[in-house]
C-alpha cells in the first residue's frame, strides 16, 4: 500500500508535457530526473536540459486506486538546476 507521486516532465520548447509518471516520493522523482539530465547520452533531456522541468502533478493510492490531481502542475525542479557541470563543459 502506498501514495505514489505522479510527475511529468515539461519540454519548454515543444511546450509539450511528457506522459506522466509514478514516484515512491518526490525525492525519487527529482533523482530520476537528475540522472536523466545527467547521464552522458545523447537524449534530448541530457543534451538540452536548460528546456526541461520536473512538474508534481498528483497522486495516485494503489490501495482505492484514487488518482487525485493537483490544482495545477507544480514544479518541483528544472534541468537547469540540477544539470553538473563536467570537465571540459564551457562555463557562461
Amino acid at each position: 500500500m502506498a501514495l505514489y507521486q505522479m510527475c511529468s516532465v515539461l519540454d519548454m520548447v515543444a511546450q509539450q508535457y511528457g506522459r506522466p509518471f509514478f514516484a515512491v516520493s518526490e525525492g525519487s522523482a527529482i533523482r530520476g530526473f537528475s540522472d536523466e539530465v545527467n547521464r552522458p547520452s545523447e537524449s534530448v533531456i541530457s543534451q538540452h536540459p536548460n528546456d526541461f522541468q520536473l512538474f508534481h502533478v498528483g497522486t495516485f493510492d494503489d490501495e482505492s486506486c484514487v488518482i487525485s490531481l493537483n490544482s495545477a502542475p507544480r514544479l518541483m525542479i528544472s534541468g537547469a538546476q540540477i544539470k553538473v557541470n563536467q570537465p571540459g563543459d564551457l562555463q557562461a
